[in-house]
C-alpha cells in the first residue's frame, strides 16, 4: 500500500473516533478541538459556552472535546406525604392544591429516587409557560412546542419570610431515555436571585442565570422524559459559588450534590412535567 493510501486510512481512522458521542460536549466559547458528533447527532447551542450533540436528522455539525466527571453519592431518597398549610396569597391556578399532592406524584414516577432527594416540601411551585393560561400539576404532560422560552415561576404558601431569594433548577434524568439515563441528569436550567413580593405569587429573577433556560429536547422516540424544576432558599453565599459556571458540563449533573456543596439544603418546592418530542 502507497504511503498516501496509508495516511488517508490513518487520517479516516483518526476523524471517526473524534466524534462526540450523543449528549456529549461539542462546542462552546473557549473549547477547541475535533470538530463531529456521531452519527445522528446535531451540535446544537445551548448557550454562548456550551453546545451538546442531540438527535437530529441533520447531518453532524462541528463539535469539540470536554472531559466529563461523575461523582455519584449514596444518598438515601426519602419522602414524607404531608399536607402542608399554604396560607400565603391566593392559590396557583392550575398547579397542585397541596404538598401532599406533588409528594405523591414525585413518588410515583419515581422522581425522588432518580434525583436521591430529600423531598418534604413546604410551598407550592408554579411554573408556566407563555403559550399557557395557568401552571401544569406535577406530572402532567406539557407539549415540547409550548416550552421554547423561559417560564413564569409562581411560589405559593412559603413562609420565614418569604420573598427570597430563591435559586431553581431544572434538569432531566432521563437521558437519552428513562430505560437508559447514561448521560443523566442533564441540567437545563441553573438561575439564582429570584424574589417573590407581598402582594403576588409571581417571582422575579434578578441577575444573569448560571445556566441559561434551554428547551427540553427529548430524544425522537424516546418515552416522555420527567423535566423536574426544584426550587431552593438561597444561602447569602450562593453568588459566590464556584461549583458550577457558565462552562460546567451540563450532563451527569449530580443535583443532590450540587446542593449539598452550596448550602441549598433541601427543595422547599418542586414539580416536574412528562413531555416527548
Amino acid at each position: 500500500m502507497s504511503k498516501i493510501s496509508i495516511a488517508f486510512v490513518l487520517l479516516a481512522a483518526s476523524l471517526v473516533q473524534a466524534a462526540q458521542p450523543m449528549y456529549g460536549q461539542c462546542g462552546g466559547a473557549g473549547y477547541t478541538g475535533d470538530t463531529t458528533c456521531v452519527s445522528g447527532g446535531v451540535c446544537t447551542k445551548v448557550n454562548d459556552f456550551y453546545s451538546q450533540c442531540l438527535p437530529g436528522a441533520a447531518a453532524p455539525t462541528t463539535s469539540t472535546t470536554t472531559t466529563t466527571t461523575t461523582t455519584s453519592t449514596s444518598t438515601t431518597p426519602t419522602t414524607t406525604v404531608t399536607s402542608v398549610p399554604v396560607p400565603s396569597k391566593t392559590p396557583i391556578a392550575g398547579a397542585d392544591p397541596n404538598t401532599a399532592a406533588v409528594v405523591t406524584a414525585f413518588n410515583q414516577y419515581n422522581v425522588t429516587t432518580r434525583f436521591g432527594l430529600t423531598f418534604n416540601p413546604s410551598a407550592i411551585l408554579g411554573v408556566r409557560f407563555s403559550a399557557q393560561s395557568q401552571s401544569f400539576k406535577a406530572g402532567q404532560d406539557v407539549a415540547r412546542n409550548i416550552t421554547l422560552n423561559t417560564p413564569e415561576l409562581s411560589l405559593w404558601g412559603v413562609q420565614d419570610p418569604g420573598l427570597g431569594p430563591f435559586v431553581i433548577v431544572m434538569a432531566d434524568p432521563d437521558v437519552p431515555t428513562p430505560a437508559n439515563p447514561s448521560y443523566s441528569p442533564v441540567r437545563h436550567w441553573l438561575a439564582g436571585n429570584y424574589y417573590g413580593t407581598p402582594t403576588s405569587n409571581v417571582l422575579t429573577p434578578s441577575g444573569t442565570a448560571i445556566t441559561p433556560y434551554f428547551q427540553p429536547t427529548p430524544g425522537v422516540g424516546s418515552p416522555a422524559h420527567r423535566y423536574t424544576y426544584l426550587l431552593y432558599k438561597q444561602p447569602d453565599n450562593f453568588n459566590q459559588q464556584r461549583v458550577v459556571t457558565s462552562q460546567t458540563s451540563i450532563v451527569n449533573w449530580n443535583v443532590t450534590q450540587f446542593a449539598a456543596q452550596t448550602g441549598l439544603g433541601n427543595p422547599i418546592a418542586g414539580t416536574f412535567m412528562m413531555t416527548v418530542m
